[in-house]
């Protein structure tokens, strides 16, 4: 993009079951059977019609496990600019990109708390476009930030 490398991101839709309206990586369950990748890949063409040719498989972040027990393995991949993704209205709002620079950079990762069934929990949220990243998939490039070591 514009700014260097992007980090692909959508708003889930108002009509999900759970995290209506959140920010959200491309993604979803393990199939039996399916690699993390496998799974990440057919979800990302069942959410945003992204081609799974279309991917270049980089690596795998460290996995992340959500304050409701759920274990999540982000996938890394490449996707050439430019793509022409749509958004699966069942599950997917809005597609967006931000800089990798920003969501990776500490003095975005504004730390939050909130009482959660009568515990204090803290969870990381950032702002970009409009669009407001918080939580598990902020956790997630803090995370990764914080691996990569970025800035610092």
């Amino acid at each position: 993009g514009p700014q260097g490398a992007e980090v692909l991101l959508t708003r889930r839709s108002m009509e999900m079951r759970s995290h209506r309206g959140e920010v959200s990586f491309p993604g979803g369950r393990v199939d039996p059977g399916e690699s993390y990748v496998q799974a990440a890949l057919r979800e990302a063409h069942e959410e945003i019609a992204l081609p799974p040719s279309s991917a270049e498989f980089v690596g795998l972040a460290d996995c992340y496990r959500t304050i409701t027990g759920f274990d999540v393995t982000p996938v890394i991949v490449v996707v050439p600019p430019d793509l022409d993704l749509h958004p699966n209205a069942d599950e997917v709002e809005a597609i967006f990109e931000a800089p990798l620079s920003y969501v990776l950079d500490a003095a975005n990762h504004a730390r939050r708390s909130l009482d959660w069934h009568g515990t204090q929990r803290h969870y990381y949220e950032m702002h970009w476009d409009g669009f407001r990243i918080w939580g598990a998939t902020a956790a997630m490039l803090v995370n990764l930030s914080r691996r990569l070591q970025w800035g610092r």
